[in-house]
Parts: structure tokens; sequence; C-alpha cells
């Protein structure tokens, strides 16, 4: 995706629709589009034109993303959280892409709730995630951070994971 009104990056659209057909004339699959097979009515069924290709693509990426999340085992988000020898941070949950860092306090949120703050964590995050990201779908400004309290996880959501991201 870009930042644009497009929405999907050209450059990545053009690769695929060249890739397919790069398959299909391999295949023998390619129908031609020009005026000749039209006025002699060339039979070409079961073929696919390649010509002005519209790529639609995406749904790959969010479950990468997801994977590479998954693949962080607990004793390196342990770590992770001890590499800030901040006492005040409860647990890192990564809820889909995104984690949220709990503190112990609605008041340490408020205190730690910063941008510059927020910016910081995301680094370390990303450097943490882009070792499990085999497809280089984390950019890093692409990264948000969230921070959440215990307090509000115990009180709102009965300490339980499954109502927190429900």
């Amino acid at each position: 995706m870009t930042h644009d009104s497009s929405y999907f990056d050209k450059a990545k659209q053009d690769a695929i629709g060249q890739k397919f057909s790069e398959i299909i004339n391999q295949k023998g699959l390619s129908k031609s589009n020009n005026s000749i097979s039209k006025i002699f009515g060339v039979n070409q069924t079961g073929k696919y034109f390649t010509d002005n290709v519209f790529v639609i693509y995406g749904a790959f990426e969010p479950v990468a993303k997801i994977e590479a999340t998954y693949k962080i085992k607990k004793e390196q988000i342990d770590d992770f959280i001890n590499s800030f020898h901040n006492p005040d941070i409860w647990t890192i949950s990564i809820g889909f892409t995104i984690p949220t860092f709990f503190m112990y306090t609605d008041a340490k949120v408020k205190e730690y709730d910063k941008p510059e703050i927020k910016q910081m964590w995301a680094d370390r995050y990303h450097g943490l995630v882009k070792q499990f990201d085999e497809f280089n779908y984390f950019k890093r400004d692409e990264i948000q951070v969230l921070i959440d309290s215990k307090e509000n996880f115990d009180k709102n959501y009965q300490s339980n994971w499954y109502y927190y991201y429900k």
C-alpha cells in the first residue's frame, strides 16, 4: 500500500502482473487480444489475456505479519521486557501485530503515554519482530505502540486476555 490515493504499490502490482504473464506464456495459456484473432474468431477457450492485467493483492501480508509475531516465544518477550530495566512495565501483549505495553497502574500509563516514549519503544519492538519478518513487511514507520495498565486489565476485563481482545 502507498500513502497516495492509488492504495496499492504500483511497483508491486507491476511485478505481480509481469510474473503472472510469464507463467501464463510459459504454460501456453496466453490469449491474444489483437484484432486479427477477433476478426477471424480464433477459438481460445481456456486461455487468459495478459495485456493490461490489473492486480489486487494484500491478503498474504496481514497473515505473514501475524505469523511473524506468533514466532516470538514467551522467553523472548520476557527478555525483551527485562531489557527495559523498567519496574513500571508489567508485561507486553502483542494483539494481532500491535504491541501493548502494560504498566501496573493507570497513573503510570499517563506518565508514559508520550510520543517520544512510544517512538522509542516502537523502535525497540521493531528490532524484536524484525528477526521473524521473513518477507520484510514490518516497516518501522508503520509500527504503533499502545500503552495500557494492569489496573484496567483487571478491573474491566476480569484479568482475561479473551475479553481484552474480544
